[in-house]
């Protein structure tokens, strides 16, 4: 069997790690990144961080962007309606993988039974 070569399964690093700030974002960064990805939109997060003048890897603003920064993100509380919706659901998996495990027990109880009568 061939092995493949260790370039081909190697990912490229987002960032060389030198001279990156890490920690919290200040205010005034996450200003920054809002701006230009306003002005230039979601694209090339990996030169980003260079051509706006942030000390922050690629990934780190795209993350930020996509999970705190994005208009379209919803906070605060969760409707009453949105709330049910999700106990219901949770409710009915929970009904489902109860049904699962007396199926699956009876299965092996009914294995049981047969091959110790066959014995």
């Amino acid at each position: 069997m061939r092995t493949p070569s260790s370039s081909a399964t190697s990912k490229t690093p987002c960032c060389s790690k030198v001279g990156i700030k890490r920690g919290t974002w200040t205010p005034e960064e996450d200003e920054v990144l809002a701006n230009y990805i306003t002005r230039e939109g979601e694209a090339r997060w990996r030169t980003l961080s260079k051509s706006v003048g942030l000390l922050r890897c690629g990934k780190s603003c795209r993350l930020r962007w996509m999970n705190y920064l994005r208009p379209s993100i919803k906070r605060g509380r969760i409707a009453p309606d949105k709330e049910d919706l999700i106990l219901r659901s949770t409710d009915c998996l929970v009904t489902s993988i109860q049904s699962f495990e007396i199926i699956e027990k009876s299965q092996q109880l009914l294995y049981t039974h047969t091959y110790k009568n066959l014995s």
